[in-house]
């Protein structure tokens, strides 16, 4: 009896001890029938995971959902396993909730009685900040492994532990450099293969200087290999006593930055060297940079020498004020808005006291800002001037005599001299053809003169855009019976009224309508078409000829532009005509503009202002 007290006393003592290691440890135990079913499960399972040790019973892992969980992969391989009733280790899976996942650790071994399987005992435990901690750590290796600059870590002892492959490809040929290598030992192995110098002394001082830099880390700073690689060395104290070293390679970014010295520093003598005066305008609205020049074209020497800040402040009002100078007043207004308020492109010329020219550009720029140039073109004005005035000379003491040739010969071909041989006739009206075709051209370099030296005068009085329209077309009916051309006139608006030159306007009309049917082929019809828009008298005129070639678009109205300008082209002409039409359309406070598709035809079109007075 006493012997049977004392066994019951030592199990209730194993039972004791046993449940207080259950208390103490951060695993539960468990046990499984020979069918995989739950029998036992210790009650310290609550604490760690909120389900009592009693819901287990009788259940499977699948009736747990620990299939689910552990995906079927992994679940087809721990299901041999436990067929082949082996032990098992750290069997790991995730329990999915609703607001987080659970990681949890399973172990086990078979259990025999009698040499009987009974199943399988084990223990299970939470390892969820063991996995989050490892695969925090997962991310930082990925992390530094793909940062691009070349990162190690040393302990405390300053031994390394970790490098990412950059690291290690930057010192593959040096087989000294690995994990557990002394930094001193490292560093030595790396800058006597790397220091760009042969002197043994250099080679030791930098080394040291390396060290020091290593165990106490200061402001970062730069080694050059003797590959002519360059690296900024950055070493930071961790908690623990680590120590981290990122080096990045800035060779590109210090062979860019000299080669952008190299570029500022050009474009700085250029800025200094450029006879024009140039004002660089910030996003503010204020004054960046500017050059010398600047001060000499507005004539203000003396303001040089002021303070940076004070002109930042002041400039573009100096600028402002010295253009109030100028004699014409509209021009001064419209140029002041546009210094002191720069936000699109412009052009201007101006005329400053001393009969000074100047020409103004302004743009703005892609970043935000503006640039303002001025440039001195005084004595081109005046060479152009001379120019133009023995232009103006030449070309008038030539038309008065060709006018008298021309009429002379008309004389003769009328019969004043006697009668003319047929041969003579013909000679004749050759010369009186080609006088005409240069007093066309001597008429349109005098129109020319004008319109650019504003010196050309209108005679204006209201007009209607119909009757206009009509008295050009008959005026040209003659020419379109030449080139066997219809002219066809299309009014969408009966009642447009203009004030204009009437001679001036049908100088337009006429060059337009005889540009269109020289360029039809025959039986083609040219169409006129008014319309009024916006305000606007437009005159439309539509030929189906070969259309404007693509590359002569945006030149066309200017001086001696010619589609063909070869020596064999078939359609005579000055290149001058549209020109003038430009002018004189300008002259009247209008535009003219033209729209072409190549081998599809082209419209030339002109819009004047409509008189209010009369059109309301």
């Amino acid at each position: 009896m006493t012997k049977k007290t004392d066994n019951e006393s030592l199990i209730q003592l194993e039972r004791q001890r046993f449940a207080d290691f259950q208390r103490a440890t951060s695993e539960w135990s468990w046990e499984t029938d020979i069918q995989d079913r739950f029998t036992y499960m210790s009650t310290n399972v609550q604490e760690m995971t909120g389900i009592a040790a009693e819901w287990h019973y009788g259940k499977t892992r699948e009736d747990l959902g620990i299939r689910e969980q552990m995906g079927e992969i992994a679940w087809t391989e721990f299901q041999a396993v436990l067929k082949k009733r082996e032990a098992f280790h750290n069997l790991t899976y995730a329990r999915r909730g609703p607001d987080k996942v659970t990681w949890v650790q399973s172990s086990g071994i078979p259990y025999y009685e009698h040499g009987r399987f009974c199943g399988y005992r084990g223990s299970g435990r939470i390892v969820t900040k063991e996995i989050e901690t490892a695969q925090l750590a997962d991310r930082l290796t990925a992390a530094l492994e793909n940062i691009g600059d070349y990162f190690s870590l040393w302990d405390e002892n300053d031994r390394l532990i970790f490098a990412n492959r950059a690291f290690m490809d930057l010192h593959k040929e040096l087989d000294t450099v690995k994990i557990g290598v002394g930094f001193s030992a490292h560093i030595r192995t790396v800058y006597q293969n790397s220091v760009a110098s042969n002197d043994p002394q250099t080679i030791e001082t930098t080394i040291q200087e390396r060290i020091r830099h290593h165990k106490n880390p200061g402001v970062p700073f730069e080694f050059s290999r003797k590959n002519g690689t360059i690296l900024l060395i950055n070493d930071h104290k961790l908690p623990g006593g680590l120590t981290a070293t990122i080096a990045t390679d800035v060779t590109r970014l210090r062979s860019m930055e000299k080669e952008n010295a190299e570029k500022a520093e050009i474009v700085e003598t250029a800025f200094g060297t450029i006879p024009d005066g140039i004002l660089v305008i910030g996003a503010d609205g204020k004054p960046v940079t500017w050059n010398n020049y600047l001060f000499s074209i507005f004539d203000i020497v003396e303001l040089k020498s002021s303070p940076t800040e004070d002109l930042r402040n002041s400039l573009l009002t100096i600028i402002s004020r010295q253009l109030g100078t100028t004699t014409n007043t509209r021009q001064t207004s419209d140029l002041s808005s546009l210094i002191l308020h720069p936000n699109k492109h412009a052009q201007h010329e101006f005329q400053l006291p001393g009969n000074k020219w100047v020409e103004y550009r302004g743009s703005p720029m892609a970043g935000g800002g503006y640039i303002m140039t001025f440039r001195d073109f005084t004595e081109r004005y005046q060479l152009d001037r001379l120019k133009s005035e023995f232009v103006s000379t030449v070309s008038h003491e030539l038309r008065t005599p060709l006018t008298s040739i021309i009429g002379s010969l008309g004389l003769v071909m009328g019969g004043a001299a006697g009668d003319v041989p047929i041969p003579a006739r013909d000679l004749i009206q050759i010369g009186i053809e080609n006088g005409e075709r240069l007093l066309k051209l001597i008429n349109d370099i005098l129109d020319l003169e004008k319109i650019s030296h504003d010196e050309f005068e209108l005679e204006t009085e209201n007009l209607s855009v119909f009757e206009l329209v009509d008295a050009s077309v008959k005026a040209n009916t003659g020419y379109a019976e030449r080139y066997n051309v219809q002219l066809k006139v299309i009014n969408g608006d009966d009642d447009l009224t203009i004030k204009g030159d009437r001679h001036r306007l049908m100088q337009v009309m006429d060059n337009l309508l005889s540009n269109a049917m020289k360029f039809s082929n025959p039986l083609d019809e040219v169409e006129i078409q008014i319309s009024g828009r916006r305000g606007l008298a437009r005159i439309a005129i539509t030929d189906q000829g070969p259309g404007v070639p693509r590359k002569f678009q945006k030149t066309i109205f200017d001086r001696f532009v010619q589609v063909d300008s070869s020596d064999t082209r078939s359609i005579a002409g000055t290149g001058l005509g549209l020109s003038i039409c430009k002018g004189i359309v300008a002259a009247h406070g209008g535009q003219i503009k033209l729209y072409s598709t190549p081998a599809m035809g082209s419209t030339f079109y002109f819009e004047l202002p409509i008189l209010k007075d009369l059109a309301s």
